[in-house]
């Protein structure tokens, strides 16, 4: 009796450590597009998920100040997942297919407008943009950046034509370029939170949105993750997408119902999504 009690319990314990696996390491940065991620760092959701499933895994979440530093920490293998837009995932996707180093989709994140500001009282319209005008996008391969490529084809026809008045920005020195009107950029193409602050300059009005150009909503960030990773931990994935439906179903319910039960964990999340590190403390 004694020996099948202690069999059985090395059995348990050696299942136990086969469900064990390394956490799933997220990347995320900072805005209201990451709000769904906060939610799954907060709550834990990934590990809610993975208890259901019946399996032993964390989830740790890394925080970026840029794009370009999310793909990077990606590629050199220090995160598994980091969101993209659509573009660059796409642009991740295909050259690199065979290579083994191909991005694929894990999970959808946000669906938010972008809108084109401008301080220059005389423009309403993307036909008004003047050669002297500079455009901030946050980087070359923004989902922004695709965006005013797709309304110059269709106003100039020629998708280049504002190339050259193209300049790279963060979001807070694009905003602080408008609302002082110094001359490094006179238009911006923003996303949320951002676009509700830049508004706030008597200065400053929109001229465009991302809903206008495409004639509806569209995915604004995406996970992603190397299909090799994906290839080896299929349930990872899987449990990942759960955890993202589920945050986005407690942000809807947050605003239907402001008295909701997560209402509060929401609005926390919320602020954490939006609060920007000091320069001294970005990573």
């Amino acid at each position: 009796m004694l020996r099948s009690f202690i069999a059985a319990a090395a059995l348990w314990a050696a299942l136990t450590s086969a469900l064990a696996q390394e956490p799933v390491r997220i990347g995320l940065g900072y805005g209201f597009a990451f709000l769904p991620l906060y939610v799954c760092e907060d709550l834990k959701l990934v590990e809610k998920q993975a208890k259901a499933a019946h399996l032993d895994i964390a989830a740790k979440f890394a925080h970026f100040s840029s794009a370009g530093e999310l793909h990077a920490a990606l590629a050199a293998g220090q995160i598994d997942i980091a969101p993209f837009g659509t573009a660059p995932l796409l642009a991740g996707a295909v050259p690199a297919k065979e290579s083994g180093r191909q991005i694929v989709a894990v999970s959808g994140i946000t669906s938010l407008p972008l809108t084109l500001l401008t301080n220059q009282a005389d423009e309403r319209s993307i036909a008004d943009l003047k050669a002297s005008d500079r455009i901030a996008v946050p980087t070359l391969t923004s989902p922004q950046m695709y965006l005013l490529q797709m309304q110059s084809e269709k106003t100039f026809g020629k998708f280049d034509r504002l190339r050259n008045q193209i300049v790279m920005l963060s979001h807070p020195q694009a905003i602080a370029a408008l609302a002082d009107n110094d001359g490094q950029a006179t238009a911006y193409f923003s996303s949320p939170p951002f676009t509700q602050i830049a508004l706030r300059a008597a200065n400053v009005h929109a001229i465009l949105s991302s809903s206008d150009v495409i004639n509806g909503k569209s995915s604004f960030l995406i996970l992603g993750a190397l299909r090799s990773y994906v290839s080896a931990q299929p349930q990872v994935a899987e449990l990942v997408t759960k955890a993202i439906d589920e945050a986005a179903r407690l942000i809807r319910e947050t605003r239907v119902r402001r008295g909701s039960r997560s209402a509060p964990k929401v609005a926390c999340c919320l602020r954490r999504s939006s609060s920007r590190p000091r320069p001294s403390t970005t990573s």
